[in-house]
């Protein structure tokens, strides 16, 4: 395990910018070849990492979990597949977030550890389930690990130049996939909000075109605060779950990116909003998120 996330996006950044980590001697990735399963943690409780990752209501920022939980999951993606013949033409994406679940409350102030386990193996894609967990004194593990959130990714692996689908290494044996079913709801917009961004270098991923994890985060904090511009000032807002996150194109620097978010009313507690992130006209990513109200505040 990683203590911290940092040096596993750094170890993994400079493994991917080398090529599949060839010159990275002293790397731990470089040192793995078909993991199925990576971690590390995230320490809450050192000052620098806790402002980082604080929310409005001092519980840990989904948004930036799902940020994280993305990265995690292209890397165990790419380890999984290190031994590929043509590694050094092999580009893996998101394609989606087929959904996730917050299990519990996340203190900001008590460090968490992340997971990602490739679970099942098709012809090109493949899918990763990541889990954010309560780190205890004794470790750390999947099967007894107090799970704080959970959540499934698709990835998909292609060739760099022809961008064809390239064939993913088999997993020994294909896990079974929890199936997550959307709450159903009557598609009706009660509010609605756009956020647009100028699209800078530093958000691009290695293939120059906007890191999926940003665009994650950005369409989960748009959809929080269009909640928040909603309901009254003090009332607690929480996220309970999200699904459909696609990714429909690839967002180049340069562009103005604008997620537009639509509030539909699920109970008299209870919100979903849909997030739709386009460009020039043209959408290129979707995510939907549910939102519940304490029991004392009501929209």
């Amino acid at each position: 395990m990683y203590n911290s996330i940092l040096d596993l996006k750094s170890d993994y950044i400079s493994w991917l910018t080398t090529g599949g980590g060839n010159s990275l001697k002293c790397s731990t990735l470089q040192k793995l070849a078909n993991v199925s399963e990576l971690s590390a943690k995230i320490p809450l409780s050192l000052p620098d990492v806790y402002t980082k990752y604080a929310g409005y209501d001092n519980i840990v920022s989904i948004g930036r979990l799902l940020e994280d939980l993305d990265m995690l999951v292209g890397a165990v993606a790419f380890l999984h597949n290190q031994s590929h013949r043509q590694i050094h033409n092999l580009e893996i994406f998101t394609l989606a977030l087929d959904y996730f679940q917050v299990l519990a409350s996340l203190n900001v102030h008590e460090d968490v550890a992340v997971i990602g386990r490739v679970v099942y193996t098709g012809k090109t894609s493949l899918k990763v389930a990541a889990g954010v967990f309560k780190c205890e004194s004794l470790g750390i593990s999947w099967e007894l690990g107090r799970q704080l959130m959970h959540a499934l990714f698709t990835m998909v692996v292609r060739e760099k130049v022809s961008e064809c689908g390239m064939k993913v290494i088999d997993l020994t044996q294909n896990q079974s996939i929890n199936t997550f079913y959307p709450p159903e709801f009557e598609a009706v917009c009660q509010s609605s909000l756009t956020n647009a961004i100028l699209v800078q270098p530093h958000m691009l991923n290695i293939s120059n075109c906007v890191f999926g994890g940003y665009i994650l985060r950005t369409a989960y904090d748009s959809s929080l605060a269009s909640i928040r511009l909603l309901a009254s000032s003090g009332y607690v807002i929480k996220c309970i779950s999200g699904w459909n996150c696609l990714f429909q194109k690839r967002v180049p620097v340069g562009v103005i990116l604008k997620f537009s978010t639509f509030i539909s009313r699920f109970n008299d507690f209870c919100y979903i909003v849909r997030c739709i992130v386009s460009y020039d006209d043209s959408q290129c990513a979707v995510a939907h998120f549910q939102f519940a109200l304490s029991e004392s505040a009501k929209l």
